[in-house]
C-alpha cells in the first residue's frame, strides 16, 4: 500500500511539472515580417509586461510580449535577458548569429492566457522563438575586456534616496529598456533621460544599476566593484559620449558604441568641450578602471526565417 501511495505521489508530481511547462506557452502569437519604417519613435516597441512590471506609462499591454520595428537580434536578447549595454559595446560578440538577424524586423504580438510574471513571459518568448524561428543556441562565458567601477581617491559623493520611497519588488531586470520612458513616478532602479539639465537621471538606484547603465557609453560591460550598498538618487551631468578614452590610458582606448531606440546612442550628441564620462564620475567620487572579466555570450547554432501566420 505504501509503495502504491509513493507511486501515486510520483505520478502526481510528474503531471504537475508537465502541466507547468505546458502552461509556459502563449495563448496566441502573431509574427509578421515588417519591411516598412516607423513613422515616429512612438511606433517602436520591445518588451514583455508581466504582473510584476513596475512601469505605469509603458505602452505594452499586460500579459504580452511585443516587438515592433526592432531587429530580431534584439528580440532574442530580450528573451534571454541580455541588456543593450552588453549588445552595443562588443559589436556582435555577445550575441552572434547570421547577419540577417541584425536587419530583418518582425512585428511580434504574443499574449498569455493567464496572469504571468515577466520571467515567465520571457520563457514563453524563448519557446516561441524556438518554435517559429527554429532557434537553437548555447551559452558560453568568455574572458573579455571590461571596466570596473571603483571608488575614487576622495571617496563617494552620493545622495541617498529617501528611505520612505516604496521600492518593494522592484529590481533592475525589469528596466533594461526604460530610457524610452520619461516618468519616474513610483519607480526604483530606474534611469530616464535627464533633459536639458542632465544626461540621465536615476531614482533609487544601486551602484550595480549605475554600472549597467553607463556601460552603454563606456564601450564595455561595467562591473560594480565599489563595495557601496544602498539606494541613491543621481543625476549625471551632460558629457561627451564619444570621449571616454581620453580619460584612460592611451593603450586602452575603446570608444563608446551606439544604442537602440530609447538608449543612450539616441540621445543627441553634445558639444565636444563637455567633460567625458570619466570626468563626470569623478565628481561623484567614482572612477573606471580597465580590467578583464567573464562575460556571458550567446552563440546561435541554428535560426531560420519563419513562415508568416
Amino acid at each position: 500500500m505504501k509503495a502504491l501511495s509513493a507511486l501515486l505521489l510520483v505520478v502526481i508530481a510528474a503531471g504537475s511539472i508537465v502541466s507547468q511547462n505546458a502552461s509556459l506557452t502563449f495563448e496566441v502569437a502573431s509574427i509578421k515580417l515588417n519591411a516598412s519604417r516607423p513613422g515616429s519613435p512612438g511606433d517602436r516597441a520591445l518588451g514583455c509586461r508581466g504582473t510584476d512590471s513596475h512601469k505605469p506609462d509603458i505602452t505594452i499591454p499586460l500579459g504580452r510580449c511585443v516587438a515592433r520595428y526592432e531587429p530580431l537580434r534584439l528580440v532574442v536578447a530580450l528573451a534571454y535577458g541580455i541588456p543593450p549595454a552588453s549588445l552595443a559595446p562588443y559589436e556582435g560578440a555577445v550575441l552572434s548569429g547570421p547577419g540577417w538577424i541584425n536587419t530583418e524586423m518582425y512585428n511580434i504580438d504574443a499574449k498569455a492566457d493567464a496572469p504571468t510574471t515577466q520571467a515567465q513571459l520571457k520563457l514563453m518568448l524563448q519557446g516561441l522563438l524556438a518554435d517559429r524561428f527554429k532557434l537553437k543556441l548555447h551559452k558560453e562565458t568568455k574572458e573579455m575586456p571590461v571596466y570596473a567601477l571603483v571608488l575614487g581617491k576622495n571617496g563617494p559623493k552620493l545622495t541617498p534616496a529617501p528611505k520612505d520611497r516604496d521600492c518593494a519588488g522592484q529590481v533592475r531586470r525589469d528596466h533594461q529598456y526604460e530610457l524610452a520612458e520619461s516618468s519616474l513616478t513610483g519607480q526604483c532602479h530606474i534611469f530616464v533621460p535627464g533633459g536639458r539639465e542632465a544626461m540621465i537621471t536615476g531614482q533609487s538606484v544601486e551602484m550595480s544599476d549605475l554600472a549597467e547603465m553607463i556601460a552603454n557609453w563606456a564601450g564595455r560591460v561595467v562591473v560594480d566593484k565599489t563595495g557601496i550598498t544602498g539606494l541613491y538618487d543621481i543625476k549625471l551631468p551632460r558629457f561627451s559620449s564619444g570621449q571616454l578614452s581620453l580619460g584612460l590610458q592611451n593603450d586602452d582606448k575603446n570608444p563608446a558604441g551606439g544604442g537602440r531606440e530609447g538608449l543612450p546612442g539616441r540621445i543627441p550628441q553634445v558639444a565636444q568641450d563637455l567633460p567625458t564620462l570619466f570626468n563626470v564620475l569623478d565628481q561623484f567620487g567614482l572612477k573606471l578602471e580597465a580590467a578583464k572579466g567573464p562575460v556571458e555570450v550567446l552563440v546561435i547554432d541554428n535560426i531560420q526565417k519563419p513562415s508568416e501566420n
